[in-house]
């Protein structure tokens, strides 16, 4: 994420230094080449920054959190189309907005029962919410 608000999603290369990025065929990776974004989705937390981007495994989705005060649930899509070519997108699951007085959202983790924690700043003190509490830890 950046201060623009943009998410963008690379395809790294493979152990075996191949690399297919979205709208390539399978090629060896080059050099000193700059990666070039397979997607991207621009104002994700409307014109404001990404403040964070954190993989949930279990479920696959991508929460990111933003200086709009917001938690957005991303899905990465991947297809080919009929050439063979591998596309990609991020696909908006929903978003989460009203933290109790959070006026900086700056990341999220989640409980050893898997209840989502949100974490930000309210004035100048640090805290942590637990969301389906809807309470400060």
């Amino acid at each position: 994420g950046d201060r623009k608000g943009t998410i963008s999603v690379f395809m790294l290369p493979k152990n075996d230094g191949t690399s297919e990025t979205p709208g390539t065929k399978a090629k060896k990776a080059g050099g000193d080449k700059a990666l070039e974004p397979c997607c991207q989705v621009h104002r994700a937390h409307r014109h404001n920054s990404v403040t964070a981007l954190v993989l949930e495994k279990t479920s696959g989705l991508i929460y990111s959190t933003g200086r709009d005060g917001a938690v957005c649930m991303w899905r990465l899509e991947t297809s080919r189309d009929d050439k063979g070519t591998l596309q990609a997108s991020l696909v908006k699951e929903g978003a989460i907005q009203g933290w109790g007085g959070l006026e900086l959202v700056t990341g999220v983790s989640w409980t050893a029962e898997r209840d989502l924690l949100v974490s930000g700043f309210q004035h100048t003190r640090f805290v942590v919410r637990h969301a389906p509490q809807r309470r400060t830890l």
